[in-house]
């Protein structure tokens, strides 16, 4: 055997050798990526969850407010109804802020969202995967 071919044959090995390694670190790259999407999915469907179950806690607080004969114009049906409102408007910020935070640095492109609007307008985008996460269990 030749020095050429044991030359070519250690070249192919090693071509092959940092394309398996080229090839797999693409895959995890992706995987993760596809990861975190996931991940800002179902946080984003389980803090809308929370609002969801808040607001009717709100709802029935204001209704016992009513059956005790508090109106709807009554200063203390409208500092409750005001003050849940704000409560809600910074639950929504803080909830922002602190998934961007998570991902701040190398992972801050996949946030693909900037306040509750548009985190909702990814949400609405993946609606199918929200919508299997919670019937997985059923």
């Amino acid at each position: 055997m030749e020095l050429t071919q044991i030359l070519l044959y250690l070249l192919v090995f090693v071509f092959g050798y940092f394309t398996c390694h080229t090839f797999y670190f693409f895959n995890s790259i992706r995987r993760s990526i596809a990861l975190l999407k996931f991940s800002q999915v179902v946080s984003l469907s389980i803090l809308l969850k929370c609002i969801e179950e808040y607001s009717g806690a709100v709802a029935h607080k204001l209704m016992a407010l009513n059956n005790c004969g508090i109106i709807v114009t009554d200063p203390v049906y409208k500092k409750v109804s005001h003050e849940s409102d704000m409560v809600i408007e910074d639950f929504k910020f803080r909830s922002i802020q602190s998934i961007k935070a998570m991902h701040a640095g190398f992972f801050e492109p996949t946030v693909s969202f900037d306040d509750w609007d548009s985190a909702m307008n990814f949400l609405g985008d993946n609606r199918e995967v929200v919508e299997r996460f919670f019937k997985y269990g059923e």
